[in-house]
């Protein structure tokens, strides 16, 4: 027979690094354009002539930390590497921000960044990679439920950290949107 400790009544926020991953698997089976941009450096990449990357083909663009990181377009951190000359579509997505409002309940704060390199930023359906993709992970992600994290969602009375601002710099110009989660 188990004893309960009044430790059991607190939130231990268990999962929290398999949170990122967990939101790439929901966008891996609810969203195609955003992996088109990603895939595809073409400038026609959002017309629906452009094939649908496979599930496979999505998951080789996932880092794994053994993978070359320049054959690599989805990271689970911050920030953007330097180093890198390639012109490609980046995104990140990450954990900002855990902050607990009592010992049950917390703020979960989300990240996602998307950089492009400014020499194929632009589509020709006259539209920017990082708007777009940002604009398409809004629609894809606001409400969405998360396995391990709930539903997520972008809502300043929730979070007025919730927001989209600039981020990056030339050649690796971007977007970055913070979305966030009660967590109980």
């Amino acid at each position: 027979m188990s004893q309960y400790s009044p430790q059991d009544d607190y939130n231990k926020f268990t999962g929290l690094d398999e949170i990122p991953y967990n939101i790439i698997s929901y966008l891996i089976d609810n969203d195609e354009e955003t992996w088109k941009m990603m895939g595809y450096r073409d400038p026609n990449c959002w017309k629906p002539s452009i094939l649908n990357l496979t599930k496979d083909e999505k998951r080789d663009l996932i880092y794994d930390g053994i993978k070359k990181q320049t054959d690599c377009r989805v990271f689970m951190d911050v920030g953007a590497d330097y180093a890198w000359t390639i012109e490609a579509t980046i995104l990140r997505i990450s954990i900002l921000e855990v902050q607990p409002l009592n010992h049950i309940r917390g703020n979960f704060h989300v990240g996602f960044e998307v950089y492009t390199h400014y020499n194929i930023s632009t589509m020709s359906n006259y539209k920017t990679r990082n708007l777009a993709m940002i604009n398409r992970l809004l629609e894809i992600f606001n409400g969405a439920e998360i396995g391990g994290l709930g539903r997520i969602y972008f809502d300043y009375k929730a979070s007025p950290k919730c927001r989209i601002y600039p981020i990056g710099q030339i050649p690796y110009k971007g977007m970055g949107m913070i979305m966030c989660n009660h967590i109980a």
